[in-house]
């Protein structure tokens, strides 16, 4: 019994020790993790788990959102311009609903569309304060002004924003949060 539990033992360990994690998307089902397991050289086994959201909701400003275990808050959208460049600045307040220590950053995810293009580039400009996203709160911590910035190739055209619980983070509301922003409202 002994030489079981010490061969399962082993198995397991370098299952653990060659452990791969991508992360993928497709429309409205997220992939959250991809994992490639090797439990020797001769054989690898492929898992992969997706994430539906429940429910699609609109995102609306000034109204408290329950986005997993978070509560957040938008409080303001704004245009800025720095070098030439323009971005689309979201500002809000996060609530620590969960039972760990974490942080805005880490638990929601902004998406930006515009003409059906994701933007993926962000700003991190020095008008913008990123040090509200990354700050750690314990549970029931609220943070306000946390920014989230994205760059704006052409101000006449809309962007569609998405907010989401992060993929690594399980949770029981998961709900996707949707609008549409015209920029031009926002000058």
């Amino acid at each position: 019994a002994k030489l079981l539990l010490t061969t399962l033992s082993l198995l397991l360990l370098t299952a653990c020790r060659n452990e791969n994690v991508q992360s993928n998307q497709a429309d409205d089902e997220y992939i959250i993790e991809s994992v490639t397991v090797e439990t020797n050289t001769d054989s690898v086994e492929q898992y992969t788990e997706y994430q539906e959201f429940d429910e699609q909701r609109e995102l609306i400003l000034n109204e408290p959102l329950e986005v997993g275990a978070y509560t957040v808050k938008i409080t303001n959208l704004d245009i800025l311009e720095e070098n030439g460049k323009r971005a689309l600045r979201i500002r809000l307040n996060w609530i620590n609903n969960s039972k760990e220590t974490t942080s805005a950053l880490s638990t929601i995810e902004f998406q930006a569309f515009q003409d059906k293009i994701e933007i993926v580039d962000r700003a991190h400009w020095d008008s913008i304060d990123l040090k509200q996203s990354y700050t750690n709160a314990r549970p029931t911590g609220q943070i306000d002004g946390v920014e989230f910035a994205f760059i704006i190739e052409d101000i006449s055209k809309p962007i569609e924003l998405e907010m989401t619980a992060n993929n690594s983070y399980n949770t029981s509301n998961n709900f996707k949060y949707f609008t549409t922003i015209d920029l031009n409202k926002l000058n």
